[in-house]
Formats: C-alpha cells, structure tokens, sequence
C-alpha cells in the first residue's frame, strides 16, 4: 500500500494514475474529474483554516505505446475533494478505505525518506478490518454497523469517518423494508393464505380511487389496501371509500398488525415483511 502514496516536500501525495489504479476508474475520467473540480474550486473560497488542496498538473510516459500523457499530483485535501466531488465514481470499499487511511497517517511523516512504521500498519489493518465488519453488518441491515465505526472518530480523519459513516447509513436505508415489499410478499403469498381461487386482476380505476390490487373470485372484485406497518383507522377509512366508490362488498386490509375494529366484511391478512 505504501507505493499508493509517496511524500514531496514532506507532504503526503498521491498521483491521478495512482487514484485511478485504486478505484478501479479509467484514467482520463479521473482527469476529467479534476479538472472539472479545478474550475469549482478557481470560484470558490477555500477555509483559510485548513490546507488548501493541491493539484500539480504532470505527465508520464504510456508503457505500451511511449507518448506522453498528463496527470496530477495530489495532497490528501486535494484527494478528499475529488472522492466528495465524484463520490459515484469512487466507491468506498475495505480496499479504499485502506487506502485513505495509509494517506492520512503518511500526512505525518516529517522526513522524505520517512515510511511507515509497524505501529501504522497495525492501525491500519485494525481500521480495515473494523469497517469490513461494519460494511457486512450494514449490508444485512444490522444498525449495531453505526456503533462499531464510532472509533473511526478518534482513530483516523473526519474525511475518512464520515465517508464511511455515509456508506454504512446508505447500506442500511437499502436494507430497510419498503411498502414495495409488501407488494412483493402479497403478490407470492396470497393464494396460500387466502384462497388458490383468488387471482389477481387488473381493471380500470378512477384516479383518484386506485386500490394496491384488486382480487377476483366467482366473479366478484375485491380491492386490497397494503400498508408496510400497522394497519389502522385511516387504511381502514381508505379501503372503506374505494369499498364504497366501486360498490364492492368485500375488502381485503394488509399490514403488519391490525390496530383497529374491522368490519365483518373485510378480511386482515398480516404479512411477514418487518
């Protein structure tokens, strides 16, 4: 990991070619995305506060074919800039993550020819493995993921924190069961808990009254109201209207649990999403 990153001045640097290698990118679109981040950062006032990001414009030599091709040379500012700018085309992985933890501790080295020490790796791998465990459990749903990268705020940059913090959150949110998946479970499930002469139907709604399905058996339609938690009053009043509108005499209530009176003539089915 270490010829990730190399010091210049005494400055942890990285290069475009380097980026590209570690975020599995073509070159010319990390270019692209410099230079596009050039032109914003040109109009945009940076915090005096903190080190300004830095890009210095190079070239190298193609080894298949010789010609010569630009790249940049980067700081860490300059790198937390670029993955933030285009975070779709960085994606954060363990990989990454080791990446961007080896530049930040190489940030501190004083000397040149200064690498890192044992006790940086350690620290290092520790990271990777904590936030290996975190993506897992996130990726399951596990929310236990946000108290296990909490060290990451002490132990690495905020940049570093925070990304991983926003991959772990949005792994969780996906995970997260959707009214779509009650659809999903009806559309599986209902023959077997209801009737095998249920069938699913299609037929014109009025915009303003669209039941989630509508069920047919011995020539009567049924209109099915789905809710992803509880179902209640207002699910129960909505069913009631389409029930009323389409002049049905049966209606079907689907949710998690039942947390009002039903009538004797509709039926509650509790799905088994949450």
């Amino acid at each position: 990991m270490n010829d990730l990153v190399f010091l210049k001045n005494e400055k942890a640097m990285t290069d475009s070619l380097k980026v590209a290698e570690m975020f599995r990118e073509r070159h010319d679109h990390v270019i692209r995305g410099i230079r596009l981040l050039l032109h914003e950062l040109a109009t945009t006032e940076i915090n005096s506060s903190n080190e300004s990001p830095v890009f210095v414009e190079t070239s190298y030599t193609h080894a298949q074919n010789g010609q010569r091709y630009p790249k940049y040379n980067m700081n860490f500012y300059g790198l937390e800039c670029l993955i933030v700018r285009h975070r779709s085309r960085f994606p954060l992985t363990n990989e990454t993550v080791q990446y961007l933890s080896t530049c930040c501790a190489m940030q501190g080295a004083r000397k040149k020819e200064q690498c890192l020490d044992m006790k940086d790796h350690s620290r290092i791998n520790a990271m990777n493995s904590l936030v290996e465990i975190a993506y897992r459990k996130s990726c399951s749903g596990d929310w236990s993921a946000l108290e296990d990268i909490k060290v990451l705020n002490t132990e690495s940059s905020n940049f570093i924190y925070q990304a991983v913090l926003e991959t772990i959150i949005c792994n969780l949110l996906a995970c997260r069961a959707k009214e779509a998946d009650v659809y999903d479970w009806f559309r599986s499930n209902y023959k077997s808990v209801l009737n095998p002469s249920f069938t699913i139907v299609k037929r014109e709604n009025d915009q303003r009254h669209i039941p989630d399905f509508w069920l047919r058996i011995g020539g009567e339609d049924i209109p099915v109201e789905c809710k992803l938690h509880d179902f209640g009053r207002s699910a129960l009043n909505q069913l009631k209207r389409y029930m009323d509108f389409y002049h049905c005499r049966h209606g079907i209530a689907v949710g998690a649990d039942c947390k009002c009176d039903l009538p004797n003539n509709i039926v509650f089915i509790q799905h088994g999403v949450m």
